[in-house]
Formats: structure tokens, C-alpha cells, sequence
């Protein structure tokens, strides 16, 4: 077990606590940030005495963990973000049917010390869907990007615009925004749109 960082967590019998800060809430907050240890340094309160002696077990001298059956428990509350979407599977009508996924774990910490999700092999399992909405971290839509071979794209999958007008590599198309810049702020979004719209207006009136 490696010991990284000394945390000090108030109880949820602490006034300035949510009451939901319990022991198994802990544990899912932790392995989702990829923290596999969570203890804790607040002991006064009877309660919370009588929830560390009935949820948890010693895991190292001076360390504790969850209880098996806790942990097991706590595991199946899991986020659906922690598996990856492989491939849509679709019935001969083209409809969606089903979903395969990928369980993933976070990896060994890289140079930047980041601990980034890696496949689990042989996790691979299906789910039944008639319905998949496109909402995977920040990058722009696929069915958008990938819809027109006249717009030209970036490494990161990015529509290219142009900086000052905001014209792409399709005539009479402009972007602006997340679409072109990625995650980003809303003033500067905002910038973009007033910049494609001057130059809309000069296309309308003078042409691209």
C-alpha cells in the first residue's frame, strides 16, 4: 500500500459537514479521484466512533479501510463513468439496440504524476439501449464534426476557423466557441460569435 497524502475529514457530525458524509460516500469520492485509502482524524463524536468500529478494519498499522462487504457494496454505486463506450450495436434496421462498454481503472502515474483511466482487459460486457447521447467530456460532437467532409478538423477533433473572422474551411460555414477552441470560457465564446457575425455581415454584403 502506498501512503500518499495525510487528509484531515470532518464527520458528518460536524455542523459545517453535509450528513451525507459517511464512510461509504468517502470511499465512492475517493476511487473515483483514484484514491484507494481514506482515513480520518475526527474521533470525538460517540457516533462517529461507533461507525468507525462497525464499518471499518484495520488495512496497514495505523491505517483503515472499509469492510469487505461494504466495499463490495460501495463498488456496485459506481458512476457509469468509469467504463468507456467501445462500439454502438445496431439491429438490421439501423436502430440501436445495444451498447458495448469497458470497465476502466486508473493507471500508474505518468511524469506529471496523473493517474489516467486504462482499460480493464477482459471487462468487456453489453447493454441493452434504444437511446445514447453523446456527452463524453468536453469534446465537440462527432455527429457534427464528422458529418461534413468539407470541414476541415485539428488533431484534437476541432472544427479549423479562422481566428478572426471565424470562417471555416466550408464556404458560407462559420464557428466559433467550444467547436473550435475547446473547453473554454463563456466571454470568450461569446467574442467569437460577435467576430463571426461581423463577418457574416461582410459576407452578405460583399460576398465570402
Amino acid at each position: 500500500m502506498k501512503f500518499i497524502a495525510d487528509l484531515h475529514i470532518h464527520s458528518r457530525f460536524s455542523r459545517a459537514t453535509a450528513k451525507s458524509l459517511n464512510f461509504e460516500n468517502l470511499y465512492i469520492a475517493a476511487r473515483i479521484k483514484g484514491i484507494t485509502v481514506v482515513g480520518t482524524g475526527d474521533f470525538t463524536h460517540p457516533g462517529w466512533i461507533a461507525e468507525i468500529l462497525g464499518k471499518l478494519v484495520p488495512a496497514e498499522p495505523g491505517l483503515f479501510k472499509l469492510k469487505d462487504d461494504l466495499e463490495a457494496a460501495c463498488e456496485k454505486l459506481l458512476p457509469f463513468s468509469d467504463t468507456a463506450p467501445v462500439r454502438f450495436i445496431g439491429d438490421e434496421n439501423g436502430r440501436l439496440v445495444q451498447l458495448e462498454g469497458l470497465k476502466m481503472e486508473l493507471g500508474e502515474p505518468d511524469d506529471s504524476g496523473r493517474r489516467r483511466p486504462v482499460p480493464i482487459e477482459g471487462s468487456e460486457f453489453l447493454l441493452d439501449c434504444d437511446l445514447a447521447v453523446v456527452a463524453i467530456g468536453a469534446n465537440a460532437n462527432p455527429l457534427l464534426t464528422q458529418s461534413d467532409a468539407e470541414i476541415t478538423l485539428n488533431k484534437w477533433g476541432y472544427i479549423e476557423a479562422d481566428e478572426v473572422t471565424g470562417k471555416t474551411t466550408k464556404k458560407g460555414v462559420w464557428a466559433g466557441g467550444d467547436i473550435v477552441t475547446g473547453s473554454a470560457t463563456v466571454i470568450l465564446a461569446m467574442g467569437a460569435g460577435r467576430q463571426a457575425a461581423d463577418s457574416i455581415h461582410d459576407y452578405l454584403t460583399w460576398g465570402w
